[in-house]
């Protein structure tokens, strides 16, 4: 399947939006994962690892997935027509405004127009219909091709009718759940699982003015935000600040900023930056925007102070990571730290990222929850600019797959006694799911872990 590669990413937790679209001529083709990084590895030797907290072994293969992401792909891209870059495997991949409409709409398997931009906030990943400039605003995962190919494909109604039924929208859900035969238990009512080599991501950019240094959050712990937001530190409360440089390169060079690059950068509207650091843009991952990139990123995040122009850049600077390895999935969140000497080791670290990882995805961090519960204690495993979202009441205490198993349709709950399907409950990240407890599940149907597919339009 090729497509046209409108959308790279999504941006920040809180307010800021991200898109880059990219010329007519940006013709993708989705490509797999690449042979020789222990992926799929198999479902029983990653549960010995969950089972004997082998940490070494789990982090290793987290390493090891996002070692084969950022492969190069042999896609090409260019946002300007004339820089061209060779697009990691991860980003060839479609995104779910490409694989998430009615059923008529991905007849033939050609998947939704995508709208020149994503919205990138946490709370549109719970309301992928939010309508914002007349567009459908939707959430921000990107699914490799076999996570693709089954979110499009339908599944047999679980009455036995032989009727088929979609899974990439509410209609066919709904009528998906309401087939179950009486008597079924709650622990059975899920839809079929998706293939051992599906893997879905959430990656987060930013914006970078080619013409000055731009601010870019950077986390150096809770301590590192403003106090008022302790318990709720969302990254424009961070008192760091890195000064990313589109003009420069270089795959290294991480340092304090001077006087004069402080005094002559641009920093967004609401930032709370008192400490800040010089970053060549060469130690992100970046993509040019093109015109209607760059205008479809300012109509969205106007309010930050940026007029974003052809030329301007988008920045990596966090992505989940999960992969069906096992039937919960495997679970690795990663995030930009520059290096290992000037990390904050919670919640993860890169300083055992293999030599093997090139630069600029040795610059991420990473940490790992591949259980909910190890040595009678919740994991706590988030991601720094995602789990702060105001929408989250406690991303800093929350896990994975305590979040993602809560996932499923039905009828909606709200009552105290009840966990309703939505991660705005605090409760969801403290206590570990009960997958066959129909406080939590009863009448509705489980999505394999998956939000984007419970959360289809």
């Amino acid at each position: 399947m090729r497509r046209t590669l409108f959308t790279i990413g999504c941006a920040a937790t809180f307010a800021l939006a991200s898109a880059t679209a990219v010329a007519q001529t940006n013709n993708i083709t989705p490509q797999p994962m690449p042979d020789g990084f222990n992926h799929p590895t198999p479902g029983y030797v990653i549960e010995q690892w969950v089972d004997n907290n082998n940490v070494a072994k789990i982090r290793g293969h987290g390493w090891d997935i996002w070692n084969a992401m950022a492969q190069p792909s042999g896609q090409m891209y260019s946002g300007d027509g004339k820089i061209t870059v060779n697009l990691p495997v991860w980003d060839t991949w479609q995104s779910d405004n490409e694989l998430f409409r009615t059923p008529t709409t991905v007849a033939g398997g050609q998947g939704r127009k995508m709208h020149p931009f994503h919205l990138a906030h946490q709370q549109t990943h719970l309301n992928p219909n939010a309508q914002a400039g007349g567009d459908v605003v939707v959430s921000f995962n990107k699914f490799d091709p076999t996570a693709a190919a089954f979110i499009l494909a339908e599944q047999a109604a679980p009455d036995g009718s032989g009727v088929n039924l979609p899974i990439n929208n509410q209609k066919g859900l709904t009528a998906y759940n309401n087939a179950w035969p009486k008597g079924t238990s709650v622990g059975a009512r899920a839809i079929l699982g998706f293939p051992e080599t599906a893997i879905e991501t959430k990656p987060v950019f930013f914006p970078v003015l080619a013409k000055s240094l731009t601010a870019v959050p950077f986390w150096q712990g809770i301590a590192g935000a403003q106090p008022s937001a302790a318990k709720n530190p969302t990254p424009n409360t961070w008192l760091n600040c890195v000064l990313v440089d589109a003009s420069n390169n270089a795959t290294s060079g991480l340092r304090a900023a001077t006087g004069k690059e402080v005094s002559g950068a641009t920093v967004p509207a609401g930032f709370a930056c008192q400490t800040y650091y010089y970053a060549p843009i060469g130690m992100y991952y970046g993509v040019m925007l093109d015109a209607n990139g760059a205008k479809g990123f300012t109509n969205l995040q106007g309010d930050q102070g940026l007029t974003l122009v052809q030329g301007d850049y988008a920045v990596l600077t966090a992505m989940h990571v999960n992969t069906k390895e096992m039937d919960r999935w495997t679970w690795q969140t990663f995030y930009w730290q520059g290096n290992a000497q000037v990390e904050v080791t919670f919640p993860g670290s890169l300083s055992d990222a293999p030599a093997s990882l090139a630069a600029p995805w040795n610059s991420y961090a990473m940490c790992t929850a591949y259980d909910q519960v190890v040595g009678g204690k919740q994991v706590v495993c988030f991601n720094p600019y995602l789990e702060t979202s105001t929408g989250i009441p406690d991303g800093i205490n929350s896990n994975c797959v305590t979040c993602h198993g809560m996932d499923r349709v039905g009828p909606s709950v709200s009552t105290a006694t009840r966990y309703p399907p939505t991660y705005t409950n605090p409760r969801i990240f403290q206590i570990p799911v009960q997958f066959d407890n129909p406080i939590w599940f009863g009448g509705t149907t489980k999505t394999d872990f998956s939000w984007a597919v419970g959360s289809s339009p």
